[in-house]
């Protein structure tokens, strides 16, 4: 008999939150120019919340759809904040790829202040692997 909870454990843990769905799928209208049907996604984890519709207390959005995805980023981040979901937003963003998109992260969060474009987004290999392996180069700027 197992006693132990571990990799192999038969119980079936959940691994995504309803509320990361919600928003998941919020945005994904929202890319799609359906952003007018995203806000009651974000709504239904703001509501649980206790806080006002996004278009109560973002009005300026409307059905701009830069917008809304500026202010999902937020809602994301507020929602979501310590479940190792941020890096692939970012990513997914492109909030990562040039100097200016990062200046913008920092400014929320400092610890991108020395996050270097083109270098930062990965880590470096281990240089042991890179010179046992002829076909391997190491990742750019390391």
């Amino acid at each position: 008999m197992r006693d132990n909870e571990d990799y192999f454990n038969q119980v079936n843990n959940r691994v995504i939150r309803f509320a990361d769905v919600l928003l998941m799928y919020a945005e994904a209208l929202n890319e799609l120019g359906q952003t007018a049907d995203a806000y009651q996604y974000v709504n239904r984890v703001r509501t649980r919340a206790n806080m006002a519709a996004l278009a109560t207390a973002y009005p300026a959005i409307g059905t701009n759809k830069d917008l809304f995805r500026e202010r999902l980023k937020v809602e994301r981040s507020l929602e979501l904040c310590g479940e190792s979901v941020r890096w692939a937003d970012l990513k997914r963003w492109g909030d990562l790829d040039n100097k200016a998109n990062v200046d913008k992260v920092a400014l929320r969060d400092p610890d991108f202040k020395n996050f270097v474009v083109g270098k930062h987004i990965r880590l470096p290999l281990p240089q042991v692997e890179v010179d046992n392996n002829t076909n391997l180069s190491q990742n750019p700027n390391y």
